[in-house]
Formats: structure tokens, sequence, C-alpha cells
């Protein structure tokens, strides 16, 4: 037999030995993941974004504003690092976007939208402008050198050299503040006592202290982390105190720790009713007044510059049937008085069955009201607003004597029924504690 008659067998043999690869694994499809996703960025700061590629082990990638490799002086550059600058001017729109590519892979991308913002002003005003600047309370706090100690100074072991300006020796104390050791923990146990519970783990306060330090947290979903990596990224520190396991033990009623939550102080407690209804005012309206009468709280003119209550505030022993084995941290409960108990729902009924109060001020219960008017739905209506205001967790004997309350009203009435078992639910301790 010829050569050229063993060929063609001799290919499929080739084929089926070599090609049969061919049925294997497919490539992993490669992928890029920008992080931040999305940002404010000042004119005259920078920010650097971090790109993670899965599918391959070549983690390079091209970045690009706007389409453009490396970007430009209109749009704002970015180094091969990741490091984005914004340009001289925001450009208008104000909105650009960074994209990395890979490498290994060019249809492989991913953006992130960036809002460009003016540099925040600095006010350098003449001290003459001032002249009453021992006594005057009005005016501005503005940088006086000529009153300014030139001295040299030492703030938590840093040394702020003599001769600097009074701009220079502030960002210097700042700076020290803020990369104290102590700093971290500080922020977070406030944060979590303002957002959370005021008495938060020793375990809890660590964890967010960590966001805060790092700049960085996981996400609990497995997706992107939440920060930039720089100390003190809000994200981060916002993410670790609402999404900490502690923070979400009391989604559930069985996990429900008693000690959870805080008082909602006035002001808060007030808006919150506002805007779970809907409420609607305008400049004409009074309500600071409420914040005021409910426990001395008047907006934004309280007694000290250290808040209206005190953060290191213990509610005393007394006030318990059974104290507890160790002092509970409540510091809202420090403005919290027997007088003050009882504004805060006598003010509460106002608002509820008030058409309009505060002058102008209202809220919406149409909602509510539309079902309230069949005795057959009122267990819906009071179970949406259990939802509403208290995220699912009323216990049933509050929701039997609700619906008792709000059947005793008359069914022509459904307006005033909805009013009914709202003002019950947010009069309640239930609410008035946060969880």
């Amino acid at each position: 037999m010829s050569s050229r008659c063993l060929s063609f067998p001799l290919a499929l043999v080739v084929w089926f030995v070599c090609g049969c690869g061919s049925a294997g694994t497919p490539p992993q499809q490669i992928t890029v993941n920008v992080n931040p996703s999305a940002i404010t960025v000042r004119v005259g700061d920078t920010q650097q974004f971090l790109a993670t590629v899965t599918g391959t082990t070549n983690q390079t990638v091209n970045w690009s504003v706007n389409g453009v490799a490396g970007g430009d002086a209109t749009r704002g550059t970015i180094t091969a690092a990741g490091l984005y600058t914004p340009p001289a001017q925001p450009p208008n729109p104000n909105q650009v976007q960074v994209t990395a590519t890979s490498a290994a892979n060019a249809g492989a991308t991913s953006s992130a939208q960036v809002a460009l913002a003016n540099p925040i002003a600095i006010v350098s005003p003449s001290c003459a402008q001032y002249p009453n600047y021992t006594r005057n309370g009005g005016s501005p706090m503005v940088p006086c050198d000529a009153y300014h100690d030139m001295a040299t100074k030492t703030i938590l072991g840093v040394t702020l050299n003599a001769g600097q300006s009074t701009q220079v020796d502030l960002k210097g104390a700042l700076d020290t503040i803020f990369n104290h050791l102590n700093l971290p923990p500080f922020i977070a146990r406030r944060m979590i006592q303002h957002l959370v519970t005021s008495n938060p783990s020793p375990a809890y306060v660590t964890r967010v202290a960590s966001a805060f330090a790092s700049g960085s947290f996981p996400s609990p979903s497995g997706g992107a982390p939440f920060g930039d990596g720089k100390r003190g990224n809000m994200q981060a520190l916002l993410a670790a105190v609402l999404l900490d396991p502690e923070a979400r033990q009391g989604d559930v009623l069985a996990t429900e720790n008693p000690v959870d939550g805080h008082l909602r102080e006035p002001v808060l407690f007030l808006t919150n009713v506002i805007r779970a209804f809907h409420g609607t005012t305008d400049a004409t309206n009074t309500i600071v007044y409420f914040g005021l009468d409910m426990g001395g709280e008047f907006l934004f003119n309280s007694g000290s510059v250290f808040n209206f209550f005190s953060p290191l505030y213990n509610i005393p022993a007394a006030d318990f049937t059974t104290p507890p084995a160790s002092p509970l941290s409540g510091p809202e409960f420090q403005i919290f008085t027997s007088a003050s108990s009882l504004a805060r729902v006598n003010d509460i009924e106002n608002v509820m069955f008030s058409p309009v109060f505060s002058n102008s001020t209202q809220i919406d219960l149409s909602t509510y009201a539309a079902i309230a008017g069949n005795d057959n739905d009122l267990g819906t209506m009071v179970d949406a607003m259990n939802l509403q205001l208290l995220h699912g967790t009323m216990i049933p004997a509050m929701r039997a004597a609700i619906l008792k309350a709000v059947s005793a009203v008359p069914i022509s009435d459904p307006m005033d029924r909805a009013g009914t078992a709202a003002y019950l639910i947010v009069s309640s301790s239930q609410y008035q504690i946060q969880r």
C-alpha cells in the first residue's frame, strides 16, 4: 500500500489522540472587579483604586479614564498602580469612569463611577474682621496668628515645632489625634452606641475599630470589600457597625439580646416617626420645639459642645426592678425623665391625630386607613405597621392588645383606627428603644 493511502487513516489516529483535549475542562472565565465601585473625589485629592482579577494568574490590569489609557488633563489621570488624580477643574458633567482591563483578556473589564467635586474652601479672613475675638460667640472661628502661641508644643507625644502658623499647628494636632492608637476604639464605641446598641461587647468594638484603622471591611456576602483601604474610611466603618453579627442578632426575635439597642433621643425619635409615615413640611414648621419638650433637646443649641447628654452616662441601678450585675450604659437616658417620658407620648399623640401639626407638618396614614375600614383586615394593617416600624419583632401579646384597642374605634372612622394603631406602636418601649 502506498504512503498516500496510509495518510488518511494516520490522520484520523492523530486527530483522535491529539485532539481529544477539546473535551476537557474549558478554561476559567477571566473577570475583573474594581474597588471602590463608586466614589466622590475632590480636586486636589487622590484616590487609590484596586483591581482584583480572577480566572488567571496574571493580575496585571491596564487603567483608563473615560476610555483614554492613563487618562488625560481634562478627566484626570491614573497610574499603572491605580492611583487616580482628578483634573485641576471638575469637567461638565462632573462624572468620569475609571476602568481596569485585564492584560490577559482585553474583554474582561470593570469600571468605577467617579463624581468629581471642588475642593473644600479654606477661608482665611483677617483677624481685624473680628475685633471682639475674646467675647463674640456669634462670630466664626478663624485662625489668627497674631493671637497664636508660636512656641513649641507637644500633644500626645508628638512635637509641633515653634514658629508654625495657626493652620499648620491645627493640622498637626488633628493628624496626631487621628493617627493615635486610641482613636479607632473610641470612634467605634461611639458609632455603635449611636447607631446600634448602648452596650456593645468588647469584641464588637474591636472588630469595628479594626475596620476604621484598616479602612476596609469584608462583605459578609462575599462581594467586594467596603472601603478604600485608607484609615478612617467611613464606608468601611459604617459597614462594620451595621453588618456585624452582634448588630444583626436582633433581626430574629429568638436571638435578640434584652440589653441590645438604645433609646431614640427626642429629635431622632420624632423624625423617625415622621419619616416612617411619609411626613411633609415646609420652612414654617416648629418641629425643633418638640425635641425641646421631649427632653430639652433643642436642635443645634446643646448646653455643651459634648452634646445634650454624656456618652459615659450609666442608667442608675435604682431605676431597675432587678439591678443588673454590672452597670448598663444608656447615654440618651440622661435626658429621659418622668416628665419627658409623658411629653414624648403626648407629643406623638398630637402627631398622629392632628391633620396638621407644628404649623405645616403632616403625616400620611392613608395607606393604612384604606384597609382599616374592614374588621377582617385589621390584623393585616397591624402586621404591616409591625414590619414598617418594628421590623417584624412585635410580640403576640402586644399585637393582641393593639388589635383590641383598634377594634374599639368605630368602623366608620378608618383614619382614627390607623392613627390608634400607629400611636400605640410608636409610643411603646419596643419602638422607643431602637433595636
